[in-house]
């Protein structure tokens, strides 16, 4: 019974970084620029947008990104 129980919670582990995985991916393949959107229909100037592009991390590689955003969750 304590091996059944051990084996299930260990297949959370991979269940949970499978699951932040697509999530993560889904965000990102979404069309549309995110800063662009928070701009709404202002807009930003073009030293603005590069600000908000390293103040929100996009400027990261996409594998720090996905850590940041573990380290987020």
């Amino acid at each position: 019974m304590i091996s059944y129980i051990l084996r299930k919670l260990l297949l959370i582990v991979p269940t949970v970084l499978g699951i932040s995985i697509c999530a993560f991916a889904f965000v990102r393949l979404l069309p549309g620029d995110p800063i662009l959107a928070m701009a709404g229909e202002h807009g930003v100037t073009p030293e603005r947008y590069e600000v908000l592009k390293e103040a929100f991390g996009y400027n990261l590689p996409i594998w720090q990104q996905y850590f940041n955003y573990l380290g987020q969750c």
